[in-house]
């Protein structure tokens, strides 16, 4: 953790009912990449999902847009991308909590505008990578 980074709160602190209100920077480093933004979109409807699952959704979702298939070099590249990036970042910020050893990756508790933000830049073309 960064020294200019507030403390994580633990569980006992933080649930549901008290969302995560990410600073307005924090916002726009979980949307500066279109896998995480879809990774969290994905958290969106289903709160728990393994990186495995993660994985395999996001690479079909980025071969739609550019061939008709994933093939399993793209959806292992995905899961190292998940495991060493973009999970600790999103973990970090606590915005999903990330267990590497299991690979379990539970969304925390948003705010609306949160969410509302990064529903409506999931596939922003002007933020694709």
């Amino acid at each position: 953790m960064r020294d200019d980074e507030p403390e994580k709160q633990g569980p006992a602190d933080a649930g549901p009912s008290s969302p995560n209100d990410l600073s307005r920077d924090d916002v726009h480093r979980v949307l500066a990449s279109t896998c995480r933004r879809r990774l969290v979109t994905l958290l969106f409807d289903d709160r728990s999902r393994t990186r495995d699952e993660l994985a395999t959704i996001l690479a079909g979702w980025e071969a739609t847009g550019n061939r008709p298939m994933a093939t399993a070099t793209d959806r292992a590249r995905i899961e190292v991308e998940l495991h060493h990036h973009h999970l600790p970042l999103l973990d970090d910020l606590g915005v999903v909590s990330y267990d590497p050893t299991s690979g379990r990756v539970v969304l925390e508790a948003l705010t609306d505008e949160t969410k509302a933000t990064i529903e409506r830049e999931r596939d922003s073309p002007s933020a694709r990578e």
